[in-house]
């Protein structure tokens, strides 16, 4: 399983290079995550550019609901609070979708 997630991270941060990363959900709870965590949308990026092994949590799950895609999902610790993250590479030719940037 390593080996897969330790791809996948590499085949993502290689998409977000080359097509970038959105954030089509700033819901309350995401919006609220990054003013508890003061951090602002570009902070938002490295910390997922970031992201490694150790920070998996489960996946790949499909995703009904964008595309039948898989998610991924992933928590880390910042700024001493745990952020869970999911994750899709989306369609071949588009950017990498953040579905979730959320305090737990």
């Amino acid at each position: 399983m390593c080996d897969e997630i330790e791809l996948f991270l590499l085949d993502l941060k290689s998409k977000i290079y080359t097509w970038g990363l959105i954030f089509p959900d700033e819901s309350s709870a995401n919006s609220n995550a990054l003013l508890q965590l003061e951090i602002n949308p570009r902070n938002r990026l490295e910390i997922i550019g970031e992201l490694g092994i150790k920070d998996y949590s489960k996946g790949p799950v499909q995703n009904l609901d964008l595309m039948d895609s898989e998610t991924w999902i992933f928590k880390k610790i910042v700024k001493e609070r745990e952020v869970k993250i999911l994750i899709t590479m989306g369609t071949m030719d588009m950017e990498v979708i953040c579905i979730s940037f959320q305090l737990m």
